[in-house]
């Protein structure tokens, strides 16, 4: 009942289609005039053409355009609906002084841009549909205390949710913010104030951290945090005070810890998959019951390949169990060959193989040409892609039986993330992964190893020490002497930075935005970070030779350039090619405007793109031009520099014979300033004043303005005003 719309009752009236200028008042504006900012560009309104209204010359009332609710007394627009209407554009902010609009649709559109503060603070729209478009930037604060249903899934937004996200929207039962670029961790505000939230989805995000509470939203049915990167445990509150839960999809995250048992107390729960984390243990019996995942069979029927009765296994359906794998989602299950295994459940597509030689082959594959080797890790590369043992690196120490004990791999130009196998490496007591380029997120597999130390400091790890790796006894000293555990002691969290990126970690205002920083660098507006965070020296040096090799190959350009150009400059009869000399400094080219009033304004054929702004030396012709004015008229001594077209009228008045004198000291003005504003000479072809500068024979002329043949002026000779003089 959302998604109204009305159908077409009147034609759409010719003409009146002016789009509204940004420059109107937005207090002065009309509900028509504010629907009206809509309808955007040319694609606007062809869209505007296909429908009721829409029109600033219409004359249907606004309330009955296509897709428009008013109230009762049609004096106020309630509801816009244009959901699946082909609109393209972006939503504007005028759309914020609607204070009375309650429902806005544009759902499976193509809406871009950002969504602006004005539309989620007002203060009647309970509902908001934006679906299915390509809506970008950060998600505002929702302030609209009215609002009961937002869904923002399928579209491009990213960043982490503001921290008082929806504090004042207590009413809200549906939030849907699947499919997109989020990160970050949850608002706490979702626990504590959308208490009535019934349907909560992050489906398909890049968000982390622990899963929430949740336990005053009692009322929640339905919980969407699949294909994230959430690690921690499940909460086991959720099975004691979550009651109404029907659905829990927490799929492909990093979760860890054990499925609780509590969650079998959920009478309503039809749906639960936890398949593609890091979960240990088994199901619990009390949760492998024929009403869980029962949909998971059904559709397994209507596909063709259903499974018998007596083949079901209900825990499988939940996660396969450890040592197997499933090729789709949780069932069938399949046992992992003996030469790879799987120490979690819900195991997802290939078994783990833990080798410890893969392992660091493969780590190190980026850094080794795909091959074997690397001079700076201990060997050369042969061309092979044969296995080389783990022990036979630097940086790689193993014991008597040939088990890695310690990975010093520190500034080693590693890129990838930290393998979650590492885990598994029975003898592993050292990791130091420090100063490299990995991302992603710290396993939290890791807890498996008997590791005594870990440092992952200088890399681009994001996210939040995994819980269950905080609980770690004597990892980085944690505990020791009866000292509370803390995930600090392994890495410095984000936001905060120490010298070491563990221990002693301070506050970092609007910087170290990776875990184990040990500098409070900010992120710059490409979203690269400060080079001292990274460790990666190498990266800098290069990036200075190469800039030092491109200027040195432009200032070279540079220099043949101004040689080639002084050669042009001293042929006298020589034409300057256009656009050989520009001067960056006024490139944009000027609008060519033809002056009726005199023939000299005229472009000749050859030269109808106006030239731009020129740099060269004096030339002779030049001295002896100016030396002719200068003894005509001591008294006004001209001064090389340069000249601007300042306008057409200007030059127009240097051609007139009856104010002959005043013209003249006018260029010299002129001349004067633009030298003083460091300007450059702008002149088009054919200038009126370099065609008396010459007589047909090549020698100079008697005066300025003898001898005017627009014929060859514009094909031998050198503009007068156009030289920039030095």
């Amino acid at each position: 009942q959302l998604q109204k719309t009305r159908t077409r009752t009147h034609p759409l009236k010719p003409g009146g289609d002016r789009p509204l200028t940004r420059c109107t008042s937005k207090m002065l504006l009309s509900p028509k005039e504010i629907l009206l900012t809509f309808v955007q560009g040319v694609e606007g309104k062809f869209w505007a053409t296909e429908r009721n209204g829409w029109n600033e010359s219409s004359d249907v009332p606004i309330c009955d355009w296509n897709g428009i609710t008013c109230n009762d007394d049609s004096t106020k627009v309630v509801e816009i609906d244009l959901g699946a209407s082909s609109f393209l554009g972006t939503i504007p902010t005028e759309i914020g002084l609607l204070s009375s609009l309650t429902s806005l649709n544009i759902r499976k559109n193509i809406v871009w841009g950002q969504l602006p503060t004005e539309v989620t603070a007002l203060p009647r729209l309970s509902v908001l549909l934006l679906d299915g478009n390509k809506l970008t930037g950060s998600v505002p604060p929702l302030h609209s205390p009215s609002v009961v249903q937002l869904d923002l899934g399928f579209n491009e937004f990213q960043g982490s949710l503001p921290f008082n996200f929806g504090e004042n929207s207590t009413e809200l039962k549906v939030l849907e913010l699947r499919h997109n670029r989020l990160t970050g961790t949850t608002p706490l505000t979702i626990s504590t104030k959308m208490t009535k939230l019934e349907v909560l989805s992050f489906s398909d995000n890049s968000m982390s951290g622990i899963l929430p509470s949740l336990e005053n939203v009692n009322q929640l049915q339905r919980i969407y945090f699949d294909d994230n990167k959430f690690v921690g445990p499940i909460p086991d509150v959720w099975g004691k005070k979550l009651e109404n839960l029907e659905e829990v999809w927490l799929d492909n995250n990093m979760l860890s810890g054990t499925i609780p048992e509590s969650l079998a107390q959920l009478t309503n729960l039809d749906d639960i998959y936890v398949n593609g984390n890091k979960l240990t243990g088994t199901v619990p019996k009390v949760v492998c019951e024929a009403q869980f995942n029962e949909d998971f069979f059904s559709n397994q029927r209507r596909s063709g390949s259903g499974v018998d009765e007596d083949l079901k296994d209900y825990c499988d359906s939940v996660a396969c169990p450890k040592g197997e794998t499933a090729m789709d989602e949780s069932f069938p299950c399949f046992q992992c060959p003996t030469i790879a295994s799987n120490p979690y459940i819900g195991r997802v597509g290939s078994c783990i193989d833990w080798s410890e030689d893969r392992v660091i082959n493969k780590m190190l594959r980026p850094i080794q040409g795909g091959h074997g080797g690397d001079p700076a890790m201990g060997h050369e590369s042969n061309g092979s892609s044969s296995t080389i043992s783990a022990c036979d690196f630097h940086g790689v120490t193993c014991n008597s039986q040939g088990k890695v004990i310690r990975i010093d791999f520190s500034n080693k130009r590693l890129t990838g993330t930290i393998p979650d196998e590492l885990g598994f490496f029975e003898s592993l007591q050292e990791l130091d992964l420090s100063d490299n380029d990995l991302t992603g997120h710290l396993p939290s597999g890791l807890r498996f190893s008997p590791l005594r130390r870990i440092d992952i400091s200088g890399n681009k790890i994001r996210g939040i020490v995994p819980p269950l790796l905080c609980q770690k006894t004597d990892l980085n000293e944690n505990g020791k002497n009866g000292r509370a555990l803390r995930c600090d002691v392994i890495a410095c969290p984000v936001g905060t930075f120490s010298k070491s990126g563990h221990k002693d970690c301070v506050s970092c205002e609007g910087g170290a935005p990776y875990l184990a920083s040990k500098s409070c660098s900010p992120i710059t507006k490409e979203g690269s970070l400060d080079d001292s965070s990274s460790g990666s020296g190498g990266h800098a040096i290069l990036i200075i030779v190469l800039v030092c090799a491109i200027l040195s190959l432009v200032l070279a350009m540079c220099a043949l350039c101004s040689i080639c150009g002084l050669q042009k400059c001293l042929r006298p009869g020589a034409r300057r090619s256009k656009n050989k000399h520009d001067d960056e400094e006024n490139s944009e080219e000027k609008e060519f405007i033809v002056n009726p009033e005199a023939e000299a304004s005229l472009p000749h054929p050859e030269e109808q793109k106006t030239r731009k702004s020129s740099s060269l030396p004096l030339t002779n012709w030049a001295r002896r031009t100016i030396e002719s004015i200068r003894s005509s008229y001591s008294g006004n001594d001209v001064k090389p520099g340069e000249i601007d077209d300042e306008g057409w009228s200007n030059r127009r008045s240097m051609t007139l014979e009856d104010e002959e004198y005043d013209e003249r000291a006018e260029i010299q003005r002129i001349v004067e300033t633009q030298k003083s504003e460091d300007s450059v000479g702008v002149w088009e072809y054919p200038d009126p004043l370099e065609t008396e500068l010459y007589n047909e024979d090549n020698t100079p002329g008697d005066g300025l303005f003898e001898n005017c043949d627009r014929s060859w002026a514009s094909t031998e000779k050198e503009d007068f005003l156009d030289v920039a003089m030095t």
